[in-house]
């Protein structure tokens, strides 16, 4: 709009340069004038773009901040030792939950001497510890099993050694806020999240192992993906069997 403003304002000033020309010839005292009035209407022009330049910038720039944030912080092509050095970064920096959702949880425990003390030092910085884990007992553990392409009774071992560990861990350490759940719904997410703030996720992809999908560190904006993935956490938790405590 502006725009084309400049080019009618362009085009009238051209026309009363004309008309000034013309009216010069015919009288000096009427040219005189004239010129005075072109003159005045320029300072007005002018006086106006300028205000209608600043007025836009402003704009531009109260635009520019209303926009949220990307919610992708980053992306890795696979869960391997600098992931999961990553999620016991995240869990250390916890200031008032940790959720984790996963399988097993077997490759959080292969660092047991660090995952052990991870957990326990968010504990005792009054952080709430929730993890829910695949039911051992349950009727999607021997599909998924065998959509990777293993052994569901090593799946099954796996899985109560998991459990004994955390059930040894909130017996030594009674006095931290540990949550362990049992769940029966087909794998699909591995999701570490930290003061329903900040995540990674990942999937369980079919036919693959879930160490072999990508994981992606998301943060909560307005218009994060993070919202659902929390909502989710929370319904397959509200479905599932508590272990930890003993109920």
């Amino acid at each position: 709009m502006i725009k084309d403003l400049k080019y009618v304002l362009s085009l009238g000033i051209s026309i009363l340069t004309g008309v000034l020309s013309y009216l010069m010839v015919l009288n000096v005292i009427y040219g005189v004038l004239f010129s005075i009035i072109v003159f005045l209407i320029s300072i007005i022009i002018i006086f106006y773009s300028s205000y209608y330049k600043k007025a836009n910038e402003d704009l531009a720039k109260s635009a520019k901040r209303a926009l949220p944030t990307s919610f992708l912080e980053n992306t890795y092509p696979h869960r391997g030792a600098v992931e999961k050095e990553k999620e016991m970064k995240l869990i250390s920096e916890a200031k008032k939950n940790v959720k984790i959702l996963g399988i097993s949880h077997r490759t959080l425990w292969a660092e047991t001497e660090d995952f052990l003390s991870t957990l326990i030092n968010a504990g005792h910085k009054g952080v709430k510890i929730t993890f829910l884990i695949l039911d051992p007992n349950g009727k999607n553990l021997i599909p998924k099993a065998m959509d990777e392409g293993d052994d569901p009774d090593n799946w099954k071992n796996e899985i109560k050694i998991s459990i004994n560990k955390f059930i040894k861990l909130e017996q030594d350490h009674p006095t931290i806020n540990l949550e362990l759940y049992t769940y029966d719904m087909f794998p699909i997410w591995h999701m570490v999240i930290i003061d329903d703030n900040i995540a990674l996720i990942g999937y369980y992809p079919t036919g693959k192992s879930g160490s072999s999908s990508p994981l992606y560190l998301i943060k909560k904006s307005d218009l994060s993906l993070l919202t659902p993935f929390i909502k989710c956490f929370n319904t397959i938790k509200s479905s599932g069997n508590r272990i930890v405590p003993k109920a």
